[in-house]
């Protein structure tokens, strides 16, 4: 890349630390967005007097797993 031709070691690094940092940030942003989204999800169904059942829980379980 020529852009990468014309920075140095200490900006390439510091460039490098930055990127991880955002997507750090990112990561955190979504994991609070679905957070959120399971537990409206959650407090509809109570809403709605409905259960979570064997088969959502293990559903849950599963996904969680990966």
């Amino acid at each position: 890349m020529i852009f990468c031709e014309h920075i140095n070691n200490t900006q390439k690094e510091n460039l490098l630390t930055e990127l991880k940092a955002n997507e750090k940030e990112i990561v955190n942003k979504k994991k609070e967005i679905l957070d959120g989204i399971i537990i409206k999800s959650r407090s509809i169904g109570y809403e709605k007097n409905e259960r979570s059942n064997k088969f959502f829980f293990g559903l849950f379980k599963s996904r969680e797993k990966k």
